[in-house]
């Protein structure tokens, strides 16, 4: 690519029952999806689902050096040999019941060790999730030059289910959900002052210095009877 005025292309599709999924995912995998994303926009579903992560590419969309660039795909490639699995609830697959879903990320691997690349296979089953348009399922549009500049994976997590209520200018979320589905460590899943200091606080910050589409991006704790929090609810504008 030859500059960094060229290197995005808008926009990014992604079924919203991904959005809210619980992705397993840290940093590095979200970006090597993030490119799978964004080559099945741009272009097609590969042959065999199968997608080339490359170092020099990936280090350009991302804003890192080369060294750091193969850093953060190994690290990526570690954790999905880990066998990282999307999770979520479909309503609609079966007339008056609810499924639980649990579908690995990944089909196949491949490391080619003189360059340095990877190919990774994502799984059939998620195809319909990546290409939501060709599958009549409600999507959302991820801004592209403001998702790959974030470098926060709770930050991440929250952009994209922003975009999804660009409409509303509101986003709304249980608390046990950023815990369960965030990727939150355990020792802020019982103490609300550094799960707001480090999950919530950092996501908004890092989205307000990324984004010139979503403004005026504030968090507000909703407390239930007993004074525990129950939800938060995240304002923003988009205009």
């Amino acid at each position: 690519m030859d500059s960094k005025a060229t290197k995005y292309q808008d926009v990014i599709a992604q079924a919203n029952i991904l959005t809210s999924a619980k992705k397993n995912l840290n940093r590095s995998q979200r970006r090597i999806f993030y490119i799978c994303l964004r080559d099945t926009y741009q272009q097609s579903w590969p042959d065999g689902g199968r997608f080339k992560i490359c170092p020099r590419q990936y280090s350009d969309l991302f804003d890192l050096s080369l060294h750091e660039a193969r850093e953060d795909i190994r690290n990526g490639i570690k954790e999905f040999n880990k066998g990282s699995s999307v999770t979520f609830t479909d309503d609609k697959e079966v007339p008056n019941d609810i499924v639980d879903v649990s579908i690995p990320w990944l089909s196949i691997i491949k490391h080619y060790r003189k360059r340095g690349d990877y190919t990774v296979g994502i799984n059939s089953e998620l195809r319909k999730y990546i290409e939501p348009m060709a599958h009549d399922l409600s999507y959302s549009l991820l801004q592209e030059d403001e998702l790959f500049k974030l470098k926060n994976e709770y930050a991440m997590c929250l952009y994209e289910n922003l975009c999804r209520f660009r409409n509303t200018g509101i986003y709304t979320i249980k608390h046990e959900d950023i815990v369960n589905n965030w990727g939150v460590p355990k020792s802020y899943q019982k103490n609300n002052s550094l799960l707001r200091l480090n999950v919530v606080d950092k996501a908004v910050n890092e989205i307000s210095k990324v984004s010139t589409q979503i403004k005026g991006l504030k968090a507000f704790e909703k407390k239930g009877v007993r004074g525990k929090i129950e939800r938060y609810d995240f304002t923003f504008s988009t205009f």
